[in-house]
């Protein structure tokens, strides 16, 4: 029955699991490849100047006078673009600026370009949050399946040895079958890490959750109101170089990553900033500032957090390998690999047998033991 079961899960959700492992491994340097690919949009004439973000912002309202601005993508390096979200609902898209001469580079969707449209299949399956919600089950299904495999493998105390033995000799089906089992058995650890890394990031709020409960916080609770629900207009907002200017000096040392608009006129707006040493790509410390005084209202220090807001915040940076650097981003390019190796190997088993008595591939099997 076990048996049964996981073939059934690798051939409905191994597809799946092929289909989000090799995408998941283009991602891993999804930066460098859109750069390449989108030179026009992405990359600028570096210049000694500071980028001015005041005119940059300007820019782009004077662009989109009725579009609302979301977030603004600050540059990670001399010759990057600023990327501003911009819109609101399903209408919503990138404008990217030179940040030197605020010259607006271009549009794109939200998910548009290659990799934007990778990252929404491996993400969303294109199907916006329902999808990220089926697939984070497909995710649990994927679990068992490794599990189920596992169990199924194990050669018993004392016989491991056996177990991780390939028969190069055998004939082609039972060659096959022995690479699927030790392939698997060499790898299962491996592919746990994206597996449940990837449950905890779509179901993060009840986990998160757990982990506070059993570890502790506090959490980044950053208000959501400014005091005494005071209201700003547009035309009444500080300069957003002031503010990004009181967000590098509430935390020295970090490298100011992104900022998140206000939507409401009674929202603070909030900078996202990252230490050398926070593993996340995106930075995981965060500072909440009035956005008419520029007076700072909260600041969320990731290297003061507590145990169970760090175990919560490293899952992203184990997901794509950034947690141990250059060497952790291609460990999780192969391990994207592996499920399309898995599926190749025991779709075709499954295939040749239902075409061959299953005694008479049983027994080529074990004469190769």
């Amino acid at each position: 029955m076990l048996r049964n079961l996981h073939q059934v899960l690798g051939l409905s959700v191994g597809l799946w699991a092929a289909l989000a492992g090799l995408s998941g491994s283009v991602l891993v340097f999804s930066d460098a490849i859109d750069r390449g690919l989108n030179p026009q949009l992405l990359r600028v004439a570096p210049q000694a100047l500071p980028p001015d973000v005041d005119a940059a912002v300007a820019a782009v309202q004077a662009r989109f006078p009725d579009t609302p601005l979301q977030a603004l993508r600050l540059p990670d390096a001399a010759d990057a673009a600023l990327v501003f979200r911009v819109g609101e609902d399903d209408a919503v898209f990138n404008v990217f600026v030179d940040p030197y001469t605020a010259e607006v580079l271009g549009t794109r969707d939200q998910y548009g370009g290659a990799m934007g449209l990778l990252w929404d299949l491996h993400v969303h399956l294109l199907a916006g949050e329902l999808g990220e919600t089926v697939a984070g089950v497909l995710a649990l299904f994927l679990l068992g399946m490794v599990i189920s495999g596992v169990v199924l493998w194990w050669p018993g105390r004392g016989r491991m040895a056996s177990g991780f033995k390939l028969r190069w000799s055998a004939p082609l089906l039972p060659r096959l079958y022995n690479l699927h089992r030790v392939a698997g058995a060499l790898t299962w650890p491996l592919l746990l890490v994206p597996v449940v890394t990837g449950i905890m990031l779509v179901f993060h709020g009840p986990i998160t959750a757990a982990l506070l409960a059993t570890l502790g916080g506090p959490r980044a609770d950053l208000p959501k109101m400014l005091p005494g629900a005071e209201t700003v207009t547009a035309t009444s907002r500080a300069p957003l170089s002031q503010l990004l200017a009181r967000a590098d000096a509430a935390l020295p040392g970090a490298h100011l990553v992104s900022v998140k608009f206000p939507q409401r006129a009674d929202e603070p707006a909030v900078v996202r900033q990252r230490f050398a040493a926070n593993s996340h790509p995106n930075g995981r410390s965060f500072v909440a500032i009035h956005p008419r005084s520029g007076a700072v209202l909260k600041v969320h220090d990731w290297r003061t957090a507590g145990l169970g807001v760090r175990a919560s915040d490293y899952k992203y940076p184990l997901h794509i390998g950034t947690a141990f650097g250059l060497p952790g981003r291609l460990l999780v390019l192969a391990i994207g690999l592996l499920p399309a190796l898995l599926l190749g190997t025991g779709g075709y088993v499954w295939w040749r047998r239902r075409r061959a008595p299953a005694a008479r591939f049983q027994a080529q099997y074990q004469s190769q033991s």
